[in-house]
């Protein structure tokens, strides 16, 4: 960076390099010095408002992803989708889901081949218990574009689960699950236990519970889940 900083594409690669190993604050130094040197750069401001949003600093991640919205080519639709999607996520952290799903709607308009945009609308809308309809074809969407991503499959399953399908929902966990393998989420695993349990298998039920406690050990529900040894709903 130092002998060429004119050249865009060692920023960026370093930058992400930072950001996949945790070094969000070098990311983001990186990302202002970038900045510096090409303002307003659409893919720098993506990469700034990602490590923002994995410092959970989702009002100032909305903020400069706005700002590189300007700088994106008019036929550029997939980036713009990228964007508009990035903003939705951070608006639904900030507990704003009416502004999440409008921009999630913006970028599947953008671009509606944006299947993490789909999966993450879908699961939202999921959370939200809104619309589990549309919820659910925006998710088998998702699949049909990735099918072996295992984030996806965990969607349709929660889904289903809220759609009281347990059945058909077991069998798109355990998909998740097998591609995951030792590398198990703890949402999944905790979705999971909720789904076997549903599905007339406390037991391992409470075996996911608990393997999702160990990963996420400040989770409440969790805990009332394992020590009750029983489901409860949100």
């Amino acid at each position: 960076i130092d002998a060429d900083p004119s050249d865009k594409s060692h920023w960026t690669s370093t930058i992400s390099l930072y950001g996949q190993a945790d070094n969000n604050d070098k990311a983001l130094q990186l990302s202002d010095r970038a900045l510096e040197y090409f303002p307003g750069d659409p893919v720098l401001s993506m990469l700034k408002a990602n490590t923002l949003q994995q410092m959970n600093r989702w009002d100032e991640a909305i903020v400069v992803a706005r700002k590189g919205l300007a700088g994106i080519a008019s036929d550029d639709n997939a980036t713009r989708s990228n964007v508009l999607a990035l903003i939705g996520d951070s608006y639904h952290q900030l507990g704003q889901p009416d502004s999440a799903f409008a921009y999630y709607e913006r970028a599947l308009t953008e671009y509606p081949d944006n299947f993490l945009a789909a999966n993450n609308f879908a699961y939202y809308l999921a959370v939200e218990g809104k619309d589990l309809d549309r919820a659910e074809r925006l998710s088998a969407m998702s699949m049909r574009g990735q099918p072996d991503d295992d984030t996806f499959l965990d969607t349709y399953a929660w889904i289903l689960f809220r759609k009281n399908d347990y059945v058909h929902a077991k069998e798109f966990i355990d998909k998740a699950l097998e591609i995951e393998g030792e590398n198990a989420q703890a949402d999944v695993l905790h979705h999971a236990g909720d789904i076997y349990y549903m599905n007339g298998d406390p037991e391992q039920a409470l075996k996911y519970w608990e393997q999702a406690l160990k990963l996420d050990p400040d989770n409440d529900l969790l805990k009332k889940k394992v020590k009750h040894k029983t489901h409860f709903f949100e």
